[in-house]
């Protein structure tokens, strides 16, 4: 669904939404991939193989959180937790921290994308959020013709 929403959001112009979408649908489509061929085989794939994985998505989400603060309050915050799942997540599959943290760092990423879609959508349909979604934190300045 991730993929459909992203590739939906490209082609209404909204590259920035779009390509999160479908990046994080392709991680997910490729996690599963790998578990279910794991899970279905003789072949069965050490956690350690999705350390490269989680490490470019964490980058990924990272520069996400920047271009995102350019957009409003709350879906910048969701990227700051989205970069810090990819990054439990890294660092729990080199058993540097406890599983039970990227696990509740996912549950806070649901919780925080149900917040942000039902705002961000209350809006486009109503005028007004449902939930605030607040200003953004940067703020572009265009330069001035001629300079």
């Amino acid at each position: 669904m991730q993929i459909l929403a992203g590739i939906t959001d490209i082609r209404y112009n909204e590259q920035l939404g779009g390509t999160a979408l479908t990046m994080y649908g392709f991680f997910w489509t490729t996690v599963c991939t790998a578990k279910l061929v794991s899970v279905g085989t003789t072949f069965h794939s050490s956690m350690l193989l999705f350390v490269p994985i989680n490490f470019i998505y964490f980058m990924f989400s990272a520069v996400m959180v920047y271009l995102t603060a350019y957009r409003n309050t709350a879906l910048c915050v969701l990227h700051v937790v989205i970069t810090a799942t990819f990054l439990s997540t890294f660092l729990a599959r080199l058993d540097a921290l406890p599983e039970i943290i990227p696990g509740v760092c996912h549950i806070l990423v649901g919780l925080l994308a149900f917040y942000h879609a039902v705002g961000s959508l209350t809006f486009a349909f109503t005028g007004r959020a449902l939930f605030p979604l607040g200003p953004p934190l940067l703020h572009y300045r265009a330069e001035r013709a001629g300079r």
